[in-house]
């Protein structure tokens, strides 16, 4: 769970944090927004997603969100937290909340564009909105499509994205094949925590130079209930 100083509000469904405490992500920037940016067509949302269960869901989820907030002032709102980030650490985007339309997508994608360009730290971030938005609109930020199976997999490949599919369990910590796809296992969960999103780059690039797809093993309170999501 981040954690979080007092001088980090919510402003209008969104919090920005210079320096977050998640085990997973390690310490980098991150953002969180209200999941009325999340898109409908997400299977998670209310059936197991991370942020509705568990610390993260009453320290940040509940904070952040609204009532039908508008995803284009969400994503400005965004951009300029993102904005006044110090830039000493890379930046996850999107711990929680999306960015479900090409506009919200083009705002946050060039925000995360320009904070690469002055601070030189790497943002990335998912997306279960890759069907709707199309890749160029993110203006080249390190963006994955979010996906449930290799199906969905080589849709998103075919949009130009490249991706990160969830699955029930690693059988192996190195590459390998599945339907064809060459799939790297979620270096944070196959090395007991000895690395993190701050020491890893597969997300932040080197999958798509490298062709790779992510895979993320489904873990959490509602495990079940998210295995049980992405099988219907």
């Amino acid at each position: 769970m981040a954690k979080r100083g007092k001088a980090e509000k919510v402003i209008d469904g969104v919090i920005a944090t210079p320096k977050s405490g998640n085990s997973k992500t390690g310490q980098v920037a991150a953002t969180y927004v209200s999941q009325d940016s999340c898109p409908k067509s997400c299977p998670l949302m209310g059936s197991g997603c991370y942020a509705e269960t568990g610390p993260i869901s009453w320290s940040t989820t509940n904070r952040v969100n609204g009532h039908n907030l508008n995803p284009t002032k969400l994503a400005i709102t965004e951009a300029l937290k993102i904005a006044s980030l110090p830039g000493d650490r890379k930046l996850r985007v999107h711990v929680v909340g999306d960015a479900k339309t090409p506009m919200a997508a083009f705002i946050v994608g060039r925000a995360m564009v320009e904070y690469h360009k002055r601070s030189g730290f790497k943002a990335w971030t998912y997306t279960h909105a890759w069907r709707d938005v199309p890749v160029a609109s993110w203006q080249g930020a390190e963006v994955l499509a979010s996906c449930e199976n290799s199906d969905q997999v080589k849709q998103a490949n075919k949009l130009g994205y490249s991706a990160a599919m969830v699955i029930e369990r690693h059988n192996t910590n190195k590459v390998h094949n599945v339907d064809g796809l060459k799939v790297v296992p979620c270096p944070q969960q196959t090395t007991d925590g000895a690395t993190d999103c701050a020491k890893c780059g597969v997300c932040m690039g080197s999958s798509k130079a490298k062709g790779l797809t992510v895979a993320f093993a489904i873990h959490g309170a509602a495990k079940k209930k998210a295995l049980k999501a992405i099988t219907n």
